[in-house]
């Protein structure tokens, strides 16, 4: 190996653990990728080892590689004599290695340019975590994540930073886990140990693993289901177990199979389970409640298989103006404001009201580096849709966006808006949004008081939006050119003034582009049915809204027509 006698070897840093299995059709795009990283990569080992593919697949990489070796301090390629697996593979590989950080890559992928970058300083910035998973396209995994620390209950193995220690720690992957589920089970120790794993959405990779969207995959299909009774096992209790046993049994069905010897796989599989039951219940403390979703391990997004591709490969970026109504609590846009920070789009300003005296100003000196604001105080109490104004008068952007200061974005949802608008040349664009049951404390704050869940679903309607408003105010994203034809929002509607507004601009400028994504949440009283509560004044300002827009001039075409009359019908 080149050793250079001019400057001291600088210290390695990262060892990238790639396991191949029958990859070589995969491979000329991953080490291209690899290669054009951002970084220089003389800090870095490259660690392959090949699960006895029979494409040649090792050889392949060797000679892709070969022209490139001098961009990595070292490059390691191991050959087994059979499949072990993906988790056993990547045990195997980290082990020849000494860096740091461990980054897992699937053969099948291909990093964006930044993204190794992006990690590495990340994970540099954040000693109290150990794991960063990169965000997939063109399929982003719909696991929840926290939008305002982006902490997550476990991170994909098909891309993702490890801190060495910690994965040395908990003793890697379970190798009895052949493949799926693997990276599930090793967060979950991990989590059990105090360690915390986040998302890193602006690190980006493209994940190549559907030929098509809702493909069933057997390999996946069958890995899966044994490995959630494997950590029903480690990390649940006997209902869990139990649970997971009926479920098992029910997808031997024939009505419920999905690939051929379905049941028989099952059977193998509880088979296997049985066996080694001893090794999964004896494997963990059990000391933090890890969740169980049916198949799944966490609250799934709707939009499994949205493709994000046209969001995040954006070459124009207009700026877009969000914008907040507060009445200075801090608190709660303190956690707003960090869903801002963690957004993947880069031209964003943001725009401040508060509709009272001026109590917010040097809290939000804090975030002069970090965010582009415009902060504005009433000094009295004007409302809700006058703050609401006064942010569309000062905004710059050619897009605007309204946050309420109670409300949350996850990292994309102004990238996918911005990219759909833009791909289909529309003045509007939506997203799903996750509704929150919360307690509201006196300090000004607020605390989850329920799960999570999907209130309003289904493609853009105008008969239906003029029935009833379905999009929550901060989930739409509008151009500026439609406040500035209809104007602003009605400061005669203290309620549901949002509704009214989507109407007017809907008559403009319709239909309405869906990003089919839950890529928002925002929050309501959890005793919001009380008498007298939030619910009775929506309800209440629900028929004054309706009376208002009733004599709305509407251009319309005979395919509205008949929408309106199928509605009207459908709700008899």
């Amino acid at each position: 190996m080149h050793k250079d006698t001019k400057h001291k070897r600088k210290r390695l840093m990262l060892d990238l653990s790639i396991v191949l299995y029958n990859s070589a059709k995969w491979l000329p795009r991953l080490v291209e990728s690899l290669c054009a990283q951002s970084i220089a990569l003389n800090t870095t080992a490259l660690l392959v080892y090949d699960n006895a593919s029979s494409d040649r697949s090792a050889d392949i990489f060797e000679q892709l590689i070969n022209q490139h070796r001098c961009r990595f301090r070292c490059v390691t390629v191991l050959r087994s004599t059979r499949n072990v697996g993906f988790g056993r593979g990547h045990n195997a590989a980290s082990a020849h290695g000494s860096a740091p950080y461990i980054c897992l890559v699937n053969p099948d992928a291909e990093l964006h340019r930044d993204c190794l970058g992006i990690l590495f300083s990340t994970a540099q910035q954040d000693p109290n975590a150990v794991a960063w998973e990169m965000r997939q396209a063109p399929y982003e995994h719909p696991k929840i994540y926290d939008p305002v620390t982006l902490e997550t209950s476990w991170v994909s193995g098909a891309g993702v930073l490890l801190r060495r220690s910690a994965f040395e720690q908990v003793g890697g992957f379970d190798d009895r886990i052949f493949l799926y589920g693997e990276d599930v089970d090793l967060s979950w120790r991990l989590r059990d140990r105090g360690h915390i794993l986040r998302y890193c959405p602006k690190a980006v990779l493209f994940h190549h693993t559907y030929a098509q969207p809702g493909e069933v995959k057997p390999a996946q299909l069958t890995g899966s289901m044994q490995a959630n009774l494997y950590l029903r096992t480690r990390f649940g209790s006997f209902r869990d177990i139990a649970t997971g046993i009926v479920r098992q049994i029910r997808e031997m069905r024939p009505h419920r199979r999905h690939i051929p010897q379905q049941g028989r796989a099952i059977l193998s599989g509880m088979g296997k389970w049985l066996i080694q039951f001893h090794h999964w219940r004896s494997g963990s403390s059990r000391t933090i409640a890890h969740c169980f979703y049916g198949w799944d391990y966490e609250i799934a997004r709707r939009g499994a298989f949205y493709d994000i591709s046209k969001g995040v490969t954006l070459t124009e970026h207009p700026k877009v103006s969000i914008l907040i109504r507060t009445t200075g609590r801090q608190k709660l846009l303190r956690s707003a404001l960090a869903t801002l920070l963690h957004q993947t789009y880069p031209n964003i300003e943001v725009v401040i009201v508060e509709d009272g005296p001026p109590s917010l100003t040097d809290f939000l000196r804090t975030y002069a580096d970090k965010l582009a604001i415009t902060y504005h105080a009433f000094g009295e109490n004007r409302g809700r849709c006058e703050a609401g104004n006064k942010a569309m008068a000062l905004a710059t952007g050619e897009y605007f966006i309204f946050l309420d200061d109670d409300d949350l974005f996850y990292a994309d949802h102004i990238e996918q808006l911005v990219g759909a608008a833009l791909l289909h040349r529309s003045a509007v664009a939506y997203s799903y949004a996750f509704e929150l049951p919360s307690a509201y404390t006196a300090d000004g704050d607020a605390k989850a008081a329920g799960r999570l869940f999907t209130r309003f679903e289904g493609i853009f309607s105008f008969a239906r939006l003029c029935q009833r408003n379905y999009i929550p105010i901060h989930a739409l994203l509008f151009h500026r050119s439609l406040y500035e034809i209809c104007g602003g929002l009605d400061p005669d509607i203290p309620y549901n003034e949002d509704w009214n507004l989507w109407v007017r601009y809907a008559i403009h400028a319709r239909p309405f582009v869906l990003v089919a994504k839950t890529s928002c949440i925002y929050r309501v009283p959890v005793d919001h049915k009380r008498p007298g509560g939030r619910a009775a004044l929506m309800i209440e300002h629900w028929e004054r809204v309706r009376k208002r827009q009733a004599n709305l001039r509407v251009a319309t075409t005979v395919g509205e027509i008949g929408e309106m009359f199928e509605s009207r019908c459908g709700e008899r």
